[in-house]
């Protein structure tokens, strides 16, 4: 997960901001699955783990449930 999170840095660093968003908004699909029983990505994991842990660090009022959706458009569509 470093070199993820070092990769988005990089992202932001050289003005990448698509790359940088998309890729932040599937950490929590990551770190979910990773944490799940079976390893695998989903809705039910994403917000498990959004809310317990990007909910108590966020500074702004985004929900599981527009952060669940802005990563759906971003990833499925390429729209925000």
């Amino acid at each position: 997960m470093n070199e993820y999170l070092q990769e988005v840095e990089t992202a932001l660093n050289n003005r990448l901001y698509i790359v940088a968003l998309e890729c932040c908004l599937m950490i929590p699909d990551i770190c979910g699955a990773i944490e799940s029983n079976n390893g695998v990505a989903t809705k039910e994991n994403y917000e498990k783990w959004y809310n317990r842990y990007a909910v108590p660090k966020i500074k702004c009022s985004l929900t599981f449930d527009d952060c669940y959706l802005f990563r759906c458009s971003m990833a499925h569509q390429g729209t925000t």
